[in-house]
């Protein structure tokens, strides 16, 4: 019987990894182009990641952005990574804990730039380049998800969504339909995460896919070695977005197993995969 039942699993679990493979056409916007990861930005100097200024000069060079949007206290959609202010502003609070005319308020490390709204960003690149909208949820997923929602509407720009959470997926899929969606997974397994087992597996192993129908899966380059991910690069003829590239040298063998791939830390000779 437990046989029976780990074989039924398994055939869930490979079923699972199918995309939707309708929508494999409409991925061939997005394939074959580096991404500007939080735009193309240097934290060392006045250039700080996902700022205007790291947004303008990705477009100008002609490169794709990928970007991360947080809900604030009173509910509108900024582009900030971290949960907390303190990396980049130095400040010891977290974003969702922030009114937006507060956060306005603050300088991302020593640059004049500061946290801008979705709006400014999208309004600055204007369709010029494809984007890839990375989402990070709080418990607020219905709010985040329906706040992107509106905001994106009428966007004549190519753009697709991603997110670790597959509950954002899910939502979104049920909002928009027709957005291409991402998975994103880490890479968890084999080393020790700030997450439940339960997470892990999902996460690592792409478990929930057959509910979110993703569209393309984005992992971090280095999972590429790790059995999930060479599993499904042989039965999943999903598009696959790798991150994050950080040198030539990762690039040049990132690009044996990836149709997008998202960089930083240096500037690629090319523009496209």
């Amino acid at each position: 019987m437990t046989v029976v039942v780990i074989c039924l699993i398994f055939i869930i679990w490979l079923t699972s990894l199918l995309p939707n493979e309708r929508r494999q056409d409409r991925m061939k916007e997005f394939e074959g182009t580096y991404y500007a990861h939080r735009g193309l930005f240097n934290n060392d100097e006045k250039e700080p990641e996902n700022s205007m200024i790291a947004f303008k000069k990705a477009v100008l060079r002609g490169y794709g952005i990928e970007l991360d949007v947080r809900l604030t206290k009173d509910e509108e959609l900024v582009v900030f990574h971290d949960a907390t202010l303190r990396r980049m502003c130095r400040i010891d609070k977290k974003v969702v804990e922030c009114n937006y005319d507060e956060l306005s308020e603050y300088k991302l490390l020593d640059s004049d730039e500061t946290i801008p709204k979705l709006e400014e960003v999208i309004k600055e690149i204007d369709g010029q380049v494809p984007l890839i909208v990375e989402i990070k949820a709080n418990k607020k997923v219905k709010k985040i998800t329906k706040k992107l929602s509106e905001i994106m509407e009428g966007y004549k720009g190519n753009y697709c969504i991603k997110s670790f959470n597959p509950y954002v997926l899910f939502r979104y899929r049920m909002i928009r339909p027709e957005v291409l969606r991402g998975q994103l997974s880490m890479g968890y397994l084999g080393k020790k995460a700030k997450t439940t087992g339960y997470e892990v597996l999902f996460i690592s192993c792409i478990i929930l896919n057959l509910f979110i129908r993703p569209d393309f899966i984005s992992v971090n380059y280095k999972m590429v070695k790790q059995w999930p991910y060479r599993l499904c690069k042989k039965l999943c003829p999903v598009t696959k977005a790798g991150w994050t590239i950080r040198s030539k040298e990762e690039l040049m063998e990132a690009e044996k197993y990836f149709q997008m791939i998202i960089f930083d830390s240096f500037i690629p000779n090319n523009k496209k995969v």
